[in-house]
């Protein structure tokens, strides 16, 4: 997932395992250590998934990898930034629950959430975003809307 971050879509996703564990793996490889734990996997696999850059199938399997997290808590109807709903995918590491929203009609990641866990703000949204994609014709060209 590290190449995700720095080089063009079909460099980044060529080497991938398809495979949902195998690449569970691969992410937990390549995501930096912290006091986060497992919740930092699910931020690093954000990190790549708000580019907009990964394609469906690779953004499939990274769903289904997100699935062998220890403690991933799944819900339902969670709203992004820009009020759209979604499936969030979310992992607590004990202070903050942090939140990847899809859309469950075409599995586009269209956000993030994190609410804190934990202290006197126990349940307060820390902070949350809304992503759009489109295509456009070519790489550096503006999608028309």
């Amino acid at each position: 997932m590290r190449a995700i971050r720095h080089t063009s879509p079909e460099a980044d996703t060529a080497g991938l395992p398809g495979d949902p564990k195998a690449l569970y793996k691969r992410l937990k490889k390549d995501a930096p250590r912290n006091s986060r734990g497992e919740t930092e996997l699910l931020v690093y696999a954000a990190d790549a998934l708000r580019t907009g850059q990964v394609p469906a199938d690779v953004r499939s399997a990274l769903y289904r990898a997100l699935g062998h997290l220890d403690h991933l808590e799944v819900s339902d109807r969670v709203v992004n930034l820009a009020g759209k709903v979604g499936i969030a995918y979310g992992s607590d590491d004990g202070n903050t629950r942090q939140e990847i929203i899809i859309d469950p009609r075409t599995g586009d990641y269209i956000g993030e959430r994190s609410v804190l866990t934990s202290g006197a703000n126990r349940g307060r949204v820390d902070g949350f975003s809304s992503v759009t994609t489109a295509i456009a014709d070519r790489i550096g060209v503006r999608p028309a809307r």
